[in-house]
């Protein structure tokens, strides 16, 4: 963090920075901390690139994803829904970061309880990870997600089968 203070002069190193520390913070727990650097990260995205572009899209979903893991929904689910919406207008074609939004998506859904409609946003994504032949370990998270889902909504044989795969693809990744 204080290395990341004396690049002011490099506005997109120190936007960068910031999103990395932010992820790192928000899987140690710290989310008040991850919170403040990834909104910073959005911000240094919003002077660089203008508010429409795929990066500030994806710092978006960035948002949302440790506004839900604080418990913040309605904040999260604004969050994503936006950046996804940014994602699709400015993304490649087969950019990975829509199905990556959609899953956040997903997750936001099944916390509200919208089971059907988490699967189905999770179903897609995964669909779209699989199409563009996405990593290994983003198809396990994926498929994990919606294994989740399907048990919080009593589909357990559908879970079962949704956890084989994820074991499957664990196996194929470490052994």
């Amino acid at each position: 963090l204080e290395e990341a203070r004396t690049l002011e002069g490099e506005p997109l190193v120190h936007a960068e920075l910031d999103r990395t520390l932010g992820t790192l913070y928000a899987q140690l727990g710290h989310l008040d901390r991850a919170d403040s650097l990834l909104q910073s990260s959005l911000d240094g995205k919003r002077a660089l690139y203008g508010p429409e572009h795929l990066e500030v899209g994806k710092a978006l979903v960035e948002m949302g994803s440790v506004r839900l893991a604080a418990g913040e929904v309605d904040e999260a689910e604004k969050f994503v829904r936006d950046g996804l919406a940014m994602i699709l207008r400015t993304a490649p074609h087969r950019s990975e970061a829509v199905p990556e939004a959609m899953a956040v998506l997903g997750q936001v859904l099944a916390v509200r309880g919208e089971y059907p409609e988490a699967a189905a946003t999770l179903r897609d994504a995964l669909a779209r990870m699989e199409r563009d032949k996405a990593s290994d370990k983003s198809v396990a998270e994926g498929l994990h997600e919606l294994a989740n889902v399907e048990f919080y909504a009593g589909n357990y044989a559908a879970s079962d089968s949704l956890n084989r795969r994820v074991l499957a693809v664990t196996r194929r990744l470490h052994g």
